[in-house]
């Protein structure tokens, strides 16, 4: 497989790649189930799906309970229940059971459960969340075929700051300049700076900000 292909495979094609890669972590595949799971919000039939996926979040930085884990967890079961998910085919029961999912034992697990297959009636749904799965992937999963190597000098204050904020808010408006500030401390990747300027989408696990982040 070349470079250029990365950039046009389907998510179910790509998870099969980032399973096989060393760079693969529980963390990671976590953040791409939770940046999946959220394309359902519109149908969600319950705000409470929320929780489930923001505890799956903390799940992923390790900044949950054991004890909250559990509760949420059965909680799941609870909503899989009264939305009758596992006997229903329509979208709400799709956000619930993804929505559930995000929690599974193993980041691993919640995120090829993402990879859903919908009812011929939903073709222009499936079309678009397929699409934007697969480029959560590549947001989150760099391309194993253009190998990056990250300066730590290129960590300046300015683009440490940058990175935190977006983290923390989810909102990652800020990626352009993010790639002033690492050209400015030095980056002269132009895999890095041209992530950065891409118009993403761009989620929480983030290739260049965990890099910038330190995180795996």
């Amino acid at each position: 497989m070349r470079a250029n292909e990365w950039d046009q495979k389907t998510y179910r094609f790509l998870l099969g790649l980032i399973m096989e890669s060393p760079r693969r972590s529980e963390r990671k595949m976590r953040l791409l189930a939770v940046a999946c799971s959220r394309q359902w919000a519109d149908v969600w039939p319950t705000a409470r799906l929320g929780a489930l996926i923001d505890a799956a979040e903390q799940v992923a930085d390790g900044t949950i309970s054991d004890e909250e884990v559990v509760r949420l967890t059965m909680e799941a079961s609870r909503l899989n229940q009264e939305f009758r998910a596992y006997e229903s085919d329509d979208l709400g029961a799709v956000s619930v059971r993804s929505a559930g999912r995000t929690l599974s034992a193993h980041g691993r697990w919640a995120a090829l459960a993402q990879d859903v297959t919908l009812p011929d009636r939903f073709d222009a749904r499936s079309g678009s969340y397929q699409l934007a799965a697969a480029l959560f992937a590549r947001c989150i999963f760099r391309n194993p075929f253009r190998p990056v190597t990250f300066s730590p000098f290129w960590r300046s204050s300015t683009a440490v700051a940058l990175a935190s904020q977006m983290y923390e808010s989810r909102d990652f408006g800020a990626m352009p300049i993010l790639a002033d500030a690492l050209q400015d401390a030095g980056c002269d990747s132009a895999d890095v700076l041209g992530h950065c300027r891409s118009p993403g989408p761009h989620v929480r696990g983030c290739w260049v900000v965990d890099l910038v982040l330190a995180k795996e």
